[in-house]
């Protein structure tokens, strides 16, 4: 049976992201434990709910900062987005971590619909060192929107969780590959 997310994408742009949290459902436990690979995760779900709320104002500017950062470092991936209308695009990465952050606790949840979205990056020509890039990217983006806020912690449990995100996305590409 397939599950449906708790927080449907649109969200993002539509409520507060308090709001947003709080539909998540949400455990007593701090910590979700996943394994990936036969090696143990833990991600710091509080910490990262509590940072996502935080950000959610200034998301505007994050994503601006991801994408020039990413057209910066890495412009052979400009082409991968020319077709795509970069609002829209914006728009769509801006949904993803609250569908993430909505769901840390719900990992069958996030499992089924991140491999969904690795296979949908298979059509958009992603590949494996993609991913690398966009973290890096990404973490760059939230250490420069947070800024004091930014800490050692805060970048360790941001970087699990997109390591975790990018690993079911490669999962799910890979498995669409492999269909091919």
């Amino acid at each position: 049976m397939e599950m449906t997310p708790v927080a449907p994408p649109a969200l993002f742009v539509h409520l507060p992201a308090q709001a947003l949290v709080e539909r998540a459902d949400c455990a007593t436990e701090n910590t979700l434990a996943r394994s990936t690979r036969g090696t143990t995760m833990a991600l710091e779900v509080q910490l990262l709910r509590d940072s996502f709320v935080a950000l959610t104002p200034r998301h505007g500017e994050l994503l601006q900062t991801f994408y020039d950062t990413l057209f910066e470092r890495y412009p052979q991936v400009r082409p991968l987005f020319a077709k795509n209308d970069m609002s829209e695009q914006r728009k769509n990465l801006g949904e993803a971590p609250a569908l993430v952050v909505a769901n840390l606790e719900r990992p069958d949840v996030l499992t089924q619909t991140l491999h969904r979205m690795g296979a949908r990056h298979v059509a958009y020509g992603a590949e494996p060192p993609h991913y690398d890039a966009v973290g890096e990217c990404l973490l760059h983006a939230l250490a420069v929107t947070a800024g004091p806020l930014w800490n050692d912690e805060l970048a360790d449990a941001w970087a699990g969780a997109y390591g975790a995100v990018a690993d079911l996305m490669k999962q799910g590409a890979a498995q669409t590959a492999k269909a091919s």
